[in-house]
């Protein structure tokens, strides 16, 4: 179920933010640079670590490290009464 919730999630910004998709990366390396500049690194630390996982140098010299950005700061212009607090709570 985890990957539903995740597109969904997924969804959801998108439609909020008015940004289809929400994540566009241009290949699989790309996509999780992308994300983790939305969400930053220290989480995907913490999961690559609980699971043992080791991703090549190259693709975390790609990935970099970066802070959680906040949901607010993706707020389009067209569409701010979409972005609520019950909506951010999801």
């Amino acid at each position: 179920y985890s990957l539903d919730i995740w597109s969904l999630g997924c969804v959801l910004a998108g439609m909020i933010f008015q940004r289809e998709p929400f994540f566009r990366g241009s290949d699989n390396d790309d996509q999780l640079v992308k994300i983790a500049r939305v969400l930053g690194t220290d989480e995907l630390h913490e999961y690559l670590e609980k699971y043992g996982l080791r991703p090549s140098d190259d693709l975390m010299r790609k990935v970099g490290t970066h802070s959680r950005k906040s949901w607010e700061s993706f707020t389009s212009e067209n569409a701010p009464h979409l972005v609520t607090t019950e909506a951010l709570d999801l």
